[in-house]
């Protein structure tokens, strides 16, 4: 019996082993290297981020010198060469959608380079998942304007639209993003097994794959009620003001500006597929479906209405793609197909305006 058990421990031992080389030998070939710790979760230390709580680092120092850092990691001079053209694309993760490693803000420079062979372009996108508007005024006002952009994109609706269906909304949104879900929490990763493990590539591997498939089994349920086809008076008054504030923080500065409505795939299949997997839904109350179809129809048209009364220039996204399947992975997320797309409308629509001399 002693001797049975130790030689199914020692064959677990070997098995495990064999598989420990097997993922460390793919994640070789996958450029990591085979004693790399890119899997090792407790190692994954990303900072608290002053004033943004959460995102991705916007600066890169290499041999001394500080360059600036897409949100997929394209580098660029932090001060603006001569005969660059600098655009800052600002948004959530419909904007840092990134599908089959090209996101639009690359593609719409790749574009505008093949157009204008006479000049640098940049195309810098600092989007981020969960960025509202608040975040981009952040981001604008201390890191974008000393980058000396010649035009600004900004493309929000939903981040902003939701935070109205968390508990008491705040002029800063605090009732959404001082939630659990949108804050750090750095202390359930210092689990005994993941300590113990940390080392083992195979380990990470399994415990991704359970989690995964633990994720795509939940349903997690979320409420309903009636809201009406506005949204709440406050929500609208504060996504107004941050536009607005946002258009005055680059007219201050001469920067050029486009406004962009938020394109949607309005099925409430796709919607519902969205919502069910969010941890925090026992701490949101949402519309009804046909509701938020509405209000953010609503959010799209304060954006509109921000770029008329402030006269500046607006492509409207959603008039374009809404509603297409071709271009929806989910309600929000954009195919390859929808990338492309929504890359050629901003393509199209600065070349038409002669924003690049």
């Amino acid at each position: 019996m002693k001797r049975n058990l130790l030689l199914l421990l020692a064959s677990i031992l070997l098995l495990s082993l064999l598989l420990e080389i097997v993922v460390r030998i793919k994640d070789r070939r996958d450029g990591f290297g085979f004693f790399s710790s890119h899997r090792d979760l407790t190692r994954k230390m990303k900072p608290v981020i002053p004033f943004r709580t959460f995102g991705n680092p916007l600066y890169q120092e290499i041999d001394g010198e500080r360059y600036i850092l897409s949100v997929h990691g394209e580098r660029y001079p932090l001060k603006k060469e001569d005969n660059t053209f600098r655009v800052v694309a600002f948004g959530g993760s419909t904007t840092k959608n990134f599908v089959n490693g090209v996101h639009y803000p690359l593609l719409l420079q790749q574009m505008l380079q093949k157009e204008y062979p006479q000049k640098h372009i940049e195309v810098i996108n600092v989007a981020e998942d969960g960025y509202a508007t608040p975040h981009s005024l952040i981001v604008f006002a201390l890191h974008v304007l000393s980058w000396n952009p010649d035009v600004v994109i900004m493309s929000h609706n939903i981040n902003d639209l939701q935070a109205a269906y968390f508990p008491h909304l705040a002029f800063d949104y605090a009732n959404k993003y001082g939630d659990p879900f949108f804050l750090p929490d750095y202390r359930s990763r210092f689990t005994l097994s993941n300590i113990l493990f940390h080392r083992s590539h195979f380990y990470w591997m399994l415990k991704d794959r359970i989690a995964l498939a633990f994720d795509y089994k939940s349903n997690v349920a979320y409420r309903r009620t009636s809201y009406g086809n506005d949204p709440p008076l406050l929500s609208k008054e504060v996504f107004q003001r941050n536009l607005e504030t946002f258009v005055t923080l680059a007219k201050a500065r001469r920067i050029g500006i486009i406004l962009a409505t938020q394109a949607l795939e309005p099925s409430e299949e796709y919607w519902d597929r969205a919502l069910r997997y969010k941890t925090y839904n026992d701490r949101v109350v949402y519309p009804l479906h046909e509701e938020f179809i509405a209000h953010h129809g609503v959010f799209n048209d304060i954006i509109r209405k921000v770029a008329n009364e402030q006269s500046v220039l607006l492509v409207d996204n959603s008039a374009l793609l809404a509603g297409d399947r071709q271009f929806f992975a989910d309600y929000v997320y954009y195919t390859k197909k929808g990338v492309e797309t929504l890359a050629d409308n901003f393509f199209q629509f600065i070349v038409s305006k002669r924003l690049i001399k």
